[in-house]
């Protein structure tokens, strides 16, 4: 690999349900977007680690856990692998008038659980969050994923 080259680490195929992998790519600001990230040769290390929850057409759910802070990490990382979060008005394409994507006036990215250790006595506290009702909209349009999802 060459030096204005970076490799990112990525399964062969977007994976199935139950399948876990790791995005570890270098992230910098892109230089023709500012205000988007890209994994680039003068990037900061980022590892992304996900599971894939369920399927459905040309949507996944996936749980996502950032092991390391980078701005726009999880977009970036799934924008390098070829796909974007529903709604994402910066890494995503336009969305087609008349689709449920379109209606979205934000980005599908939810923070459904966050644990942090609390101070002094160290204990892991978990914080969980319902999805917003604008979010609740695509349990109708794509069922199978939401199976999942609350069967967790």
């Amino acid at each position: 690999m060459g030096r204005n080259s970076v490799e990112l680490d990525v399964p062969l195929s977007f994976p199935g349900p139950g399948d876990e992998f790791a995005l570890d790519g270098p992230l910098q600001r892109d230089p023709d977007d500012r205000r988007r990230c890209i994994v680039g040769p003068e990037g900061r290390q980022a590892i992304t680690c996900l599971r894939v929850l369920a399927v459905e057409g040309n949507f996944a759910l996936l749980e996502v856990w950032p092991m390391t802070g980078r701005t726009h990490q999880i977009r970036a990382h799934l924008a390098a692998l070829g796909y974007a979060i529903v709604g994402d008005q910066v890494y995503a394409p336009l969305a087609e008038a008349g689709t449920p994507q379109a209606a979205l006036q934000r980005q599908f990215l939810h923070a459904y659980s966050l644990e942090l250790r609390c101070y002094p006595e160290n204990a892991v506290c978990t914080f969980v969050a319902p999805l917003a009702d604008d979010l609740r909209l695509w349990e109708q349009c794509l069922p199978a994923l939401w199976q999942v999802y609350h069967s967790e």
